[in-house]
Order: structure tokens, then sequence, then C-alpha cells
């Protein structure tokens, strides 16, 4: 992983919760656009972004998510981002991405939703 960032998935019941940790920042750009490539080829029907571990994520991050999200929304899949940190959170409102993307409060709720997502 690139310096600060920690990037990990794992199965929760049929759904892949890829958890991000750390600080994604243009350093780490694309080591998180690796890694959401390889998961979107293994072609889950639900995918959910734990964000309870991520302290920051810049601009450049954050449009990787969003082309990500676009890319799993076009094949009839599910994207949804779980327990963003109050900074991160500040981000996606800044951004207008706070309604775009689907925002749980806890990994849970995001996976009890999956599949009743936009």
């Amino acid at each position: 992983m690139a310096a600060g960032a920690w990037l990990s998935t794992r199965d929760h019941g049929g759904v892949a919760v890829m958890s991000l940790r750390g600080e994604l920042d243009f350093t780490s750009s694309s080591v998180l656009q690796a890694y959401l490539g390889d998961q979107r080829w293994q072609a889950r029907k639900h995918s959910v972004a734990d964000l309870t571990g991520l302290a920051f994520i810049d601009c450049a991050c954050l449009g990787i998510l969003v082309w990500h999200c676009m890319q799993i929304r076009s094949r009839g899949s599910s994207f949804a981002l779980a327990g963003a940190q109050p900074a991160v959170r500040r981000i996606l409102a800044v951004t207008g991405r706070l309604n775009w993307f689907d925002v749980h409060d806890t990994v849970e709720l995001a996976v009890t939703s999956a599949g009743t997502q936009r």
C-alpha cells in the first residue's frame, strides 16, 4: 500500500466490504484506483466502502471513488459508503457528494440496505 493508506476487503453476508484506512491523497491515488479496479473484476453485486478508519481523503481519491461508483451502478450493482468520520464527511458535503453517494452511518446499515440503493 501507499504510505499512510491501508486497503482490504472482507465478505459480509455476500456483500464485499472494502476497508479504506489511514489517509488517501494524491500519492495513494494510483494504488486506490488499482485496488478498486481489482474489486470490480470480482463482479460482486453489492459492495460497501468502510470509511470508519479513514482520517482523510482528498479530491483526487474522491474522484476515483465517484468513478468506481458510476462503473458499479452502470452494471446494475450497488456501492455505498459507511462510517465516514467527521473530516471525511465534511469533504463529502463540501463537494456535493454526501447526497450523491449512498452514505450510511455504519457498515451494518449499509450491508442491510445493499441492493436498495440507486
